[in-house]
């Protein structure tokens, strides 16, 4: 009855991000008594429960992870007036104690330019093998990401990663890192091109040894001028754009992709790119497609036999 009393609160918790998970107001319920954080922690997935490692809290941050508790690192957003802030002090020394228990990390949310970034490589150095979720945004990017990102010397692949975000990177940089996620089922990418020198290195390859895929949201970098109600993408964030019909041709895919399972698709960025993407891309059970200002060929949802069927939105 206890389980069934905290569930119904921590639902109607609102803002719940906020309030349940970053500011951890769970464990306002664990102080009760002894008998209620053991109903707590025995549920430990139902419930939710996990500790937020920021820049600002938590306060007794080696208490905090002394506990068994899952771990959420959200160094996400952090700007002062002259941009986005540089990680040091206290806020470094409370990301590099979390990054210590590899183990029980569970989500990743972090932004920053280069100096940043590095600092934050060089601590994930080594496999994360229960990490599902991580949000990466890259600023003024850099040609490459360390091989053993999240994955250690030993190149492991990502067997929890189930959602995967990232925001303004050359693929290039990314590719080898997409090829280890084998388990992604939401993947939102922000990048120069879907495409690479040999079809063996473009997107379409990294898409298809994620068989539960089930959304897709790619947007190409381009230049503000091309956007319209399109998301503003900075000019500094790497603006390469492959418009020329070679470089589509010599990597385009030698057979159309079938991604089964794929419900819901996003497009946006040069047509002329996206159309190139799209006809080497099949989607048989999707529901939902929206692209940006300029649709490209028709997508292949349904296979020829299923053409009688109606979409429920398009």
């Amino acid at each position: 009855m206890l389980l069934e009393i905290f569930d119904s609160f921590r639902k109607s918790v609102d803002p719940y991000d906020q309030k349940w998970k970053k500011e951890h107001l769970w464990l306002n319920l664990a102080r009760v008594c002894g008998k209620w954080r053991d109903v707590m922690f025995a549920s430990i997935t139902r419930l939710e429960l996990g500790i937020t490692v920021g820049p600002e809290k938590p306060c007794h941050i080696k208490t905090v992870l002394s506990s068994p508790l899952p771990i959420s690192l959200d160094y996400h957003g952090e700007y002062d007036w002259e941009g986005i802030k540089d990680i040091a002090g206290s806020a470094l020394w409370r990301m590099r104690a979390a990054l210590k228990h590899p183990d029980r990390v569970r989500e990743i949310r972090f932004e920053g330019d280069w100096p940043s970034l590095d600092k934050f490589f060089k601590m994930t150095n080594c496999p994360f093998p229960m990490l599902e979720s991580l949000h990466l945004g890259i600023f003024f990017p850099k040609p490459n990401i360390p091989a053993t990102f999240l994955r250690g010397p030993d190149l492991s692949d990502l067997h929890h990663l189930r959602r995967l975000t990232v925001h303004c990177a050359t693929f290039a940089s990314i590719f080898d890192f997409l090829s280890s996620a084998t388990a992604v089922t939401d993947l939102t990418l922000v990048i120069d091109t879907p495409f690479g020198p040999t079809p063996e290195t473009s997107l379409h390859a990294c898409l298809q040894v994620m068989p539960g895929l089930l959304n897709l949201d790619l947007t190409l970098l381009c230049y503000p001028e091309d956007y319209s109600s399109e998301p503003f993408i900075p000019e500094e964030a790497s603006m390469t754009s492959y418009r020329t019909e070679d470089v589509v041709t010599l990597s385009s895919p030698k057979e159309v992709v079938e991604h089964s399972k794929v419900k819901r698709l996003r497009f946006y960025g040069d047509p002329s790119v996206v159309k190139a993407f799209v006809r080497w891309f099949r989607a048989p059970s999707v529901e939902d497609c929206k692209y940006g200002r300029h649709p490209p060929i028709p997508l292949r949802f349904r296979t020829d036999n299923d053409v009688e069927e109606h979409f429920d939105t398009a």
